[in-house]
């Protein structure tokens, strides 16, 4: 029997899809954590981003996209979609994952 040691090309290939994986994860992550994040979180954190002067100015260009963002982002289907978004492309990059990771790739 002869104990073949993987090819650089194999290594990088397990290390991109374990890399792959670990975002898939994250992005199914995230996308629970918005999805119960309740909407004065979210408007807290802006709120504390803006007004300890970590954007600059309080009332400079930035500042103002960043709070107009997170209007539109509580008061829409903006969440709904973010969290839509994240779970299912999070689910479909786990699944390719495992499929590679067990070599059942199809075209």
């Amino acid at each position: 029997m002869t104990d073949q040691k993987p090819t650089a090309t194999e290594r990088f290939f397990r290390i991109a899809i374990a890399i792959k994986g670990l975002d898939g994860a994250l992005q199914v992550v995230g996308a629970l954590i918005l999805a119960f994040i309740p909407a004065s979180t979210v408007s807290g954190f802006t709120h504390a981003v803006i007004t300890r002067d970590l954007l600059g100015d309080p009332s400079g260009t930035l500042a103002r996209h960043l709070e107009s963002a997170t209007e539109n982002f509580l008061h829409g289907d903006t969440k709904t979609f973010a969290v839509a978004y994240l779970l299912a492309h999070g689910l479909i990059k786990l699944g390719l994952v495992w499929a590679l990771a067990r070599k059942i790739v199809r075209a």
